[in-house]
């Protein structure tokens, strides 16, 4: 046997990834152009995710198993009902970026071609949106020009609203390694000193929606300074002086927009400096797209690159970072609303085109509804049949409560996924069991446009089924020909044929992959990684100047809006009130991001320990100003709402008893402070669902999109905070359970070695019983209950435990305030002989708490990392030391900027003192 060569699953990045023969071992796959063999730590652990505790293997109606002739059958008669009954336009589809290529094209396929719906869009409306937007009104086409070599042999790299050493860490890698090869320097513009941030020479900290006027501000000035290639410009542009005159008007004053921004002039000239005399490439990611300007920034980022003639070739560009493995592949087959195949639009020409390619079929002449308006229009009865396929809408949408009275108001709501529990496969009709990671065969295109094949290494188990499976399924069903497929490798050849007739109809179209259209079955499945246009001899796209437009030429753009100047506040201010500490609405803006090691709606890796010791649970992280201005603690529950939301209810002092009855859109975080925030700017990670926080994070952020891209805008959501102070927390580790009622929260943690609960109560409510009351055994079970205190300097830290027998059953462990735990170690304890020595164990790890895994692939925590540096000798370079001694930062190099942070910590502690 060989080893397999696929593709992982997670962001744009694309790595190659070689899976032992016997399906037990998996690393980089050295000759995939993306990661030349390095993976990141989500990369490595990729086999500790597929034990899905919940994994769903057969249909289910209303809960119970069914067979899926039944399953085709009543979805064939219920969306034929719909369309029969309501028009085309009352039935949608809703994808997702883990789909691969095949069942995109499929899907679309049936939808549009067949249907005659446009209302199919996919999840990445809500992270790509803006980018497509601009590529189309920039250059004609949804294009990225350059590919990850630029990162190598740019001079300057700017990313913008992007923690790449987070969320595309191998590339990232790639970048520090050309930084300490050729010099490159790096600068991030971010709202955060992310770990990103930390590593950059230079970190821009703008407020939320600051990047619009910023990069607006740098072609004003790279303009007045002569910083423009006019030959350039000239031969292959259009629309410079229009666009230079609409801003001159919004931004005549640069040094006040400058000081507004934050920047002085001397900082504002060294970006144009910067940028004047360097090979730039612009990275931007979802800091960038998900704000309500999305569309105008990255048009105000290219507008910078056309001006300096630098699209198109080696080491320069504006470069999109994709978020999901496929996001790119399903643009290519139209799985937008706003799209159709192949990158064609509405047209009479283009919609006569697909007509012809796929006879008797009914296109729709008008773009579909987006995301947003898609769960809109289900909310108010106008969809009557939705199936949704590889994604959690009702935690990766906007307005949680919208989201879930549209799926309980649509009549017929059908979800195909790898697991029952998400929060959206709860509010299904009808679950379809899909083919995850591992046993499903087909393609994906990175970033850099590069197609990959996504190899099955395992048999699927029970009934589960390829996404493009159900679909032909379907529209077989339905009574629509040309869905019998044989294998994914026909689809692909079909969607190849269609780039073919495209580029013949319309031969200013880029995307080309037409010699892909008689591959073979044995070609296609061991086809390697090629990037399109197939058959080019150059990477990038535009080195010839032309453009993808009939004319040949980009165009430059102004801002449909003119960018707004943010005014530069005090800190904010506070209105006390008799129960409830409530800043001014306004002053705090949310700020959501992803955390290192978990991945979207955490159904794929929330029940991976590893990766759950960076954020072993929800907390809302607060710059230090914050936490002293509303006298805060780290541990202490804040409750977090919409400000509108709040408003609407405030006025009234809150009553802890009165907190069972607070909005649904309210949220129970605990604070930490985060000395990277700028006040006011508080920070969440995205990925917690209502089986954590009991609504997700995006319930407290209001559906305002970009009126371009209709993308989402979850940066910059305005909140309350309302502090609890500090609660009493119990977690709860054992079999049995611990009989807790009267919680604000309740979160139940998956370890490797046991399991555990985590309970928050509201103010002035102390668990029952002191900690918690016996447990009750089975009959015939004798249980011995033991309870005790310990201190931890002024905190008193309760402590239960129970035995069955001389084995521990179960126990727990509560106090008010902060009560870090080392989950794994103590879950291990269950089980084990209770004699003294196992308590004295118990005792020990409690009040050694928990110090967080900093570096996943050599499993350092921060307190080794402190360690190690305590023993660092006079003249050695601390982070260097610390890695040599503890290997942290010499995997996949994620951890990097953390080690950094700590280790520029311990020199100024040292610094302190010797002072």
């Amino acid at each position: 046997m060989r080893e397999v060569n696929t593709t992982c699953a997670y962001c744009g990045v694309g790595c190659g990834v070689s899976i032992a023969p016997d399906g037990k071992g998996v690393h980089g796959d050295a000759s995939h152009s993306a990661n030349l063999g390095r993976l990141c730590q989500k990369g490595e652990r990729l086999l500790d995710t597929l034990p899905l505790p919940s994994a769903m293997r057969y249909p289910r109606l209303h809960g119970k198993t069914t067979d899926w002739d039944s399953a085709i059958a009543l979805m064939a008669e219920r969306f034929s009902a719909a369309i029969r009954d309501h028009g085309p336009g009352s039935v949608a589809l809703y994808l997702s970026g883990q789909l691969l290529t095949e069942d995109y094209f499929v899907a679309n396929k049936l939808a549009k071609g067949f249907w005659g719906t446009a209302n199919v869009d996919t999840n990445s409306r809500l992270c790509m949106s803006a980018a497509v937007s601009a590529h189309q009104r920039a250059f004609g086409e949804d294009l990225v020009p350059g590919c990850y070599q630029d990162f190598e042999q740019a001079e300057l790299v700017v990313l913008v609203g992007s923690n790449a050493a987070w969320t595309h860490p191998v590339l990232f890698q790639r970048l520090l390694r050309a930084r300490e090869s050729r010099g490159t320097k790096i600068v991030v513009i971010d709202p955060r000193k992310t770990a990103t941030a930390a590593q950059a020479d230079w970190h821009i900290s703008l407020s939320p929606g600051g990047d619009l006027a910023l990069f607006s501000l740098l072609l004003l000035e790279l303009s007045r300074q002569g910083a423009v290639d006019p030959a350039y410009v000239e031969a292959h542009t259009q629309g410079l002086d229009a666009t230079l005159a609409s801003l001159d008007a919004a931004l005549a004053d640069t040094g006040a927009a400058a000081r507004a921004l934050g920047l002085s002039l001397p900082e504002l000239q060294k970006l144009v400096d910067l940028y004047r005399s360097n090979k730039v490439v612009t990275a931007f990611c979802q800091g960038v797209n998900q704000q309500v300007s999305g569309t105008d920034t990255i048009n105000a980022i290219i507008n910078c690159h056309l001006l300096l003639g630098q699209i198109g070739k080696p080491g320069c560009g504006p470069f999109s970072l994709t978020g999901q493995p496929n996001a790119m592949g399903g643009r290519e087959v139209g799985a937008l609303a706003t799209q159709l195949a192949c990158h064609l639009s509405f047209g009479d020409a283009e919609r006569q085109l697909l007509h012809g390619f796929w006879p008797g079929s009914q296109l729709p002449d008008a773009p579909g509804l987006t995301a947003t308006e898609l769960f809109q229009a289900m909310a108010d009865g106008k969809i009557k049949a939705v199936w949704i396929m590889a994604t959690n809408p009702m935690v990766s949408l906007p307005d949680r409560e919208l989201v879930q009275r549209a799926l309980q108001t649509c009549p017929f709501v059908v979800v195909s996924d790898i697991t029952p529990d998400t929060d959206t496969a709860q509010l299904a009709d009808l679950l379809l069991p899909a083919l995850g990671w591992s046993e499903k065969s087909g393609t994906v295109t990175n970033s850099e446009r590069t197609i990959s094949r996504q190899r099955a290494f395992r048999a699927p188990k029970g009934e589960a089924r390829a996404d493009w499976q159900a679909v032909c399924a379907l529209a077989q069903a339905m009574g629509y020909g040309g869905f019998d497929y044989p294998s994914a490798a026909a689809i692909f050849r079909e969607h190849a044929a269609l780039s073919s007739v495209v580029k013949g109809a319309f031969p200013e179209k880029h995307f080309d992959i037409s010699p892909l259209a008689t591959l073979s079955d044995e070609a296609y499945e061991a086809m390697a990684p090629l990037r399109w246009p197939v058959g080019a001899q150059e990477p990038r796209l535009f080195a010839d100047g032309r453009f993808a437009f009939k004319d040949g030429r980009a165009r430059f753009v102004p801002p449909a809006v003119m960018p707004s100047i943010p005014s530069i506040k005090a800190a904010p201010a506070i209105n006390e009130r008799p129960a409830r500490l409530t800043l001014e609405p306004g002053n705090f803006q949310l700020n959501s991001g992803r955390s290192r090691d978990q991945w979207h709606t955490r159904s794929r890796t929330g029940h991976v320990a590893a990766l759950c010791r960076q954020e072993w649970e929800p907390q809302l992280y607060l710059a230090p100003k914050d936490m002293q201005a509303l006298a805060l603690k780290e541990g202490d529950l804040v409750a977090l709402a919409m400000q509108e939301q709040a408003e609407q209810a405030d006025g009234v002092a809150v009553k802890p008893s009165e907190l069972k009855n607070v909005s649904k859109a309210e949220l129970f975080l605990p604070v930490k402070k985060d000395d990277s925030l700028k006040p006011g700017h508080p920070f969440v990670s995205m990925h917690w669902t209502g089986q954590e926080l009991g609504s997700g994070v995006n319930a407290v952020v209001a559906a305002e999109v970009d009126p371009i891209s209709r993308q989402p805008a979850f940066k910059g959501q305005k909140v309350r905070l309302s502090p609890l102070g500090p609660v009493w927390k119990l977690v709860h580790y054992g079999e049995l359970a611990s009989g807790q009622q009267g919680y604000l929260r309740q979160q139940k943690l998956c370890l490797e070695s046991g399991a555990a609960e985590v309970f928050y109560f509201p103010p002035g409510v102390t668990p029952a019983s002191g900690v918690a009351p016996a447990p009750e055994g089975n009959p015939g079970r004798q249980l011995k209950v033991l309870r005790w205190q310990l201190k931890a300097g002024q905190k008193t830290i309760w402590l239960q435990a129970w035995s069955c027998g001389e084995i521990l059953a179960g126990f727990n462990i509560a106090a008010k305030g902060d009560l870090p735990l080392d989950h794994i170690a103590l879950a291990a304890m269950v089980g084990r002989p209770l004699d003294g020595a196992l308590l004295k164990a118990l005792e020990s790890q409690v009040l050694a708490g928990d110090s967080p895994l900093v570096c996943l692939c050599r499993g350092v925590s921060r307190q080794g990392i402190e360690t190690a540096l305590a023993q660092c000798p006079d003249g050695a370079e601390p982070l260097l030391w610390a890695s040599e001694q503890t290997g942290c930062g010499s995997g996949c190099g994620s951890c990097l900027g953390e080690v950094r942070a700590i280790a520029d910590e311990f020199l100024m502690s040292v610094e302190v003192s010797h002072g």
